[in-house]
């Protein structure tokens, strides 16, 4: 099977992980794999190729988390005096009062 990733010399003694095929630094949960010791590069490499890690995919790096994006549907929230007492306090809670 060929190699998917590999590593080159981005600095004395410092290396980084690329696609081989996009030329890109591999992006995991959001941080680039760069500024690492060559046998950081080699580990990340191998668990990149054998799928026990996957690298975040074009589309997920430019779009904020879901936790920063915006509510395409909000709803007018309420004044803590017109909600229930037994009720929570959070957003979701002030839109089924």
């Amino acid at each position: 099977m060929a190699n998917r990733y590999e590593k080159r010399l981005e600095d004395e003694d410092l290396w980084e992980v690329y696609e081989i095929r996009t030329g890109r630094v591999v992006m995991i949960a959001g941080q680039p794999y760069d500024g690492m010791a060559e046998h950081e590069a080699d580990e990340i490499i191998q668990l990149l190729e054998t799928g026990e890690v996957t690298a975040d995919d074009e589309w997920s790096v430019l779009l904020p988390p879901k936790s920063q994006q915006a509510d395409p549907f909000p709803l007018p929230i309420k004044r803590q005096a017109d909600l229930p007492d037994d009720e929570a306090t959070t957003r979701r809670a002030r839109r089924k009062g």
